[in-house]
């Protein structure tokens, strides 16, 4: 054991939060250390019985998944809740989604914004994506396009893929914002480039279909989609219908 480790090591044994909880984080991760989920869960829960928020979240994980620990639901939830309430953004965003879910769960929308909210407006990319998606669908609450197209395009500048592929929907249809055909093609574009499956698609009927005619870049799109075919193209044909004008 190396001197760095014996330190953290007996810093924990003797009670500190945050050393119980990098030594946990060791385990979990293989860090300096072999594997070892159990020790890794013994760890995390030393420290989260002082609200350590962290090892709060990772307990949430791992009672959810079955790692280190059998798996039990009403634990995890419970956990993501205390670590939710200490203003962790990943746990009020997975509380969020579970929420919206409803696998784990009953569904409540209103707990979901509450949670999804707090998390979005701290900057987590998937829970601005999941508001979105609850603003633009209407999902327990009433449909408001402003909203929508305000938590796409903010998760939309962070990278998310989801976020991007309705972004150009909402420019293409000028919901939440004013019609924008070059603004709808960038995002669509963008997005398929990344290596989404619908915005793929939509990209081959755009250049098959719209006003930038291409049939060989329209064909060299639908293989990509096609190519190992995702569950999700169905939902394509069941969004909002896209109108790309010249």
């Amino acid at each position: 054991m190396n001197r760095a480790l014996y330190l953290l090591k007996n810093k924990a044994e003797q009670g500190d939060s945050i050393s119980q909880y990098r030594l946990g984080l060791r385990f979990y991760n293989g860090d300096g250390v072999t594997i070892d989920y159990p020790q890794a869960f013994d760890w995390f829960l030393k420290s989260a019985q002082q609200d350590y928020a962290s090892s709060l979240y990772y307990l949430g994980l791992m009672y959810s998944k079955g790692i280190g620990t059998k798996i039990d639901k009403k634990k995890a939830i419970e956990m993501y809740t205390r670590c939710a309430q200490l203003g962790n953004i990943n746990a009020q965003s997975q509380l969020g989604i579970m929420y919206v879910k409803g696998k784990e769960i009953g569904i409540d929308y209103d707990k979901a914004i509450h949670w999804l909210t707090k998390s979005g407006e701290q900057g987590n990319a998937e829970s601005q994506f999941e508001l979105g998606l609850i603003y633009l669908k209407g999902l327990g609450t009433d449909v408001n396009y402003k909203l929508a197209f305000h938590w796409m395009n903010s998760s939309s500048e962070q990278g998310s893929l989801g976020a991007q592929y309705y972004l150009g929907l909402m420019y293409a249809n000028g919901k939440g914002i004013s019609q924008d055909s070059k603004l709808a093609f960038f995002w669509i574009k963008k997005c398929a480039e990344s290596g989404n499956k619908k915005a793929q698609y939509l990209l081959g009927s755009i250049y098959g279909n719209g006003a930038v005619k291409n049939k060989k870049k329209s064909k060299m799109w639908f293989d990509k989609a096609l190519k190992n075919k995702s569950p999700e193209l169905n939902e394509v044909f069941n969004d909002i219908a896209f109108n790309f004008k010249s």
